[in-house]
């Protein structure tokens, strides 16, 4: 049995939104509110004084935050597997100034890779949706002074959506059996032959969780809205409608995460939250599965219609969805959407199925061409495989071109921790550094040339689309936009497009050649 540790009670609580040191990509075409941290805030702000700081773009050094502010505890985000390095040594710097400051980590990655945070500067590891076991964990540092007599540093606390239980789980646990934090981790293994069937999760439409969830406090980050931005709209907002995703694609963690559930809160809940925004906004759907449901779908456009805040939307929608419910489409159309991501991620119906995508690639061609007809644009996603020769390159370069995507955003096939894939290939990996696992760089070792492999995929950025200058000066015209924001964006597209962008990964490469030569 660990020995007591009595924790001070939490009357501040500081959320921290890490920096992400990514200057290309998406994360430098988009970059809006922490949303998570938002729910977060809402869930706990009657129990202590909370505060959110952006490292993204807020430049005043953490020093200053945390002397000024004088947290209790200080909640930071690992959302994406190249977070790691910048979070740890953001609990580091907190532990510096405050070493009696309860440290908690919670998202995305560390919750598919929590032994990423198994360090001395971090208290706790909060495992999926964080809402409401962080809201636990203040209530009983609070009432009891401890976390459950768990190791402090090393503790991972498990929010069982399955059964509805939380329960407390020691590194040595984990370590012994890591399916204790995420059943469906188990099933992983096994999941990853080419065109295994798509299995179908438990499905929640108008889930008492999802509108019961608090809401978000948008306020806590109102100084930083005008650095937030969405490809060239500026000051946009995020809302979320749904969590989890129905499909088993072997490249995601979606659904491994969210433990095979989809659950969707109900539209008046979404119209609370829409009619409480500015008029005229750009709002971004977060759901990684957006309008699956027509019957919702529709309902949506309807009540948004009747709302006439004049918001225009952006949403991740499935192509095969899109043939299957054209109506609901042309509704949600009329309604405002006027940007939709579709994971296309491949032109070879052979990668689809090895993807376990479950659509075809005459759904793609179909979806794109209907949506087109209907002025929604595409912001269309398509993997680079390492294994490539300069004829698939070609192949999807002649593909983008034929359809008119309007923003295609090309992604280097990477094997992330928690996928099926990672589990495919990690013998493959030819390196480890999270800071590379940005999708812009192979961590497997190329079919051509280094400069080769770079050069082709940089060439693949030299286009956003048609309609040349008269394009740009639409886009300036549009819902939340300016000239600079315009132009910032371009330049994204041509930072992109120049193969000096990817240097760290033709080095990479260039020294893992020599070593397995020498």
């Amino acid at each position: 049995m660990l020995a007591r540790q009595l924790i001070p009670k939490i009357r501040k609580i500081l959320l921290i939104e890490p920096p992400n040191n990514l200057f290309v990509g998406f994360n430098a075409t988009v970059l809006v509110e922490p949303l998570g941290l938002e729910y977060i805030a809402g869930s706990i702000s009657d129990l202590a004084d909370v505060k959110i700081h952006d490292m993204r773009v807020d430049s005043k050094p953490l020093k200053e935050v945390l002397y000024e502010c004088q947290p209790d505890l200080v909640g930071i985000k690992e959302g994406y597997t190249v977070d790691v390095q910048s979070v740890k040594e953001v609990a580091r710097q907190v532990k510096e100034i405050n070493p009696d400051a309860l440290v908690v980590v919670g998202g995305h990655h560390v919750s598919l890779s929590p032994q990423d945070a198994f360090t001395k500067d971090i208290d706790a590891i909060v495992i999926g949706d964080g809402e409401d076991v962080f809201r636990e964990m203040v209530e009983k540092v609070n009432r009891y002074g401890d976390l459950s007599q768990v190791q402090r540093y090393a503790m991972i606390i498990n929010n069982d959506i399955s059964y509805r239980i939380r329960r407390f789980i020691s590194r040595d646990e984990w370590e012994s059996d890591p399916s204790k934090i995420f059943p469906l981790k188990a099933a992983v293994g096994r999941e990853n032959k080419p065109g295994c069937p798509i299995a179908i999760s438990r499905r929640e439409t108008d889930s008492l969780y999802m509108n019961s969830r608090p809401k978000p406090l948008r306020a806590l980050v109102d100084g930083y809205r005008k650095f937030y931005h969405f490809l060239y709209h500026i000051s946009p907002f995020s809302i979320e409608t749904t969590k989890g995703c129905q499909y088993r694609c072997s490249f995601c963690s979606v659904w491994v995460f969210h433990t095979g559930e989809h659950k969707e809160q109900s539209v008046y809940r979404t119209m609370e939250d829409l009619a409480s925004l500015p008029p005229n906004s750009w709002v971004n759907l977060v759901d990684d599965l957006a309008f699956q449901y027509p019957a919702t779908a529709m309902q949506f456009a309807k009540e948004v219609t009747q709302l006439n805040c004049g918001h225009r939307f952006w949403a991740q929608v499935r192509a095969d969805n899109v043939v299957r419910h054209p109506k609901e489409f042309e509704a949600l159309a009329s309604a405002g959407l006027d940007t939709v991501l579709i994971g296309l991620e491949s032109v070879s119906q052979k990668e689809l199925n090895e993807y376990r995508k479950g659509s075809k690639v005459d759904d793609n061609l179909k979806a794109i061409s209907f949506l087109k007809s209907l002025g929604v644009r595409i912001w269309g996603t398509l993997m680079v495989r390492p294994s490539w020769t300069e004829d698939d390159f070609k192949e999807l370069e002649e593909f983008v071109y034929s359809t008119g995507i309007d923003y295609p955003n090309y992604t280097i096939h990477t094997p992330l921790p928690g996928t099926p894939d990672y589990k495919l290939y990690q013998e493959q990996l030819i390196t480890e550094n999270p800071t590379l696992f940005d999708f812009l760089h192979t961590v497997m070792q190329p079919k051509l040339k280094p400069q080769d492999f770079y050069e082709k995929f940089a060439s693949l950025w030299r286009t956003v689309g048609e309609g040349g200058l008269g394009r740009v000066r639409g886009m300036v015209q549009e819902v939340s936009t300016s000239r600079d924001s315009v132009i910032r964006f371009l330049k994204q597209y041509k930072t992109l497009s120049k193969v000096e962008t990817y240097q760290r990964g033709i080095e990479l490469l260039e020294r893992h050649g020599s070593e397995a030569k020498a």
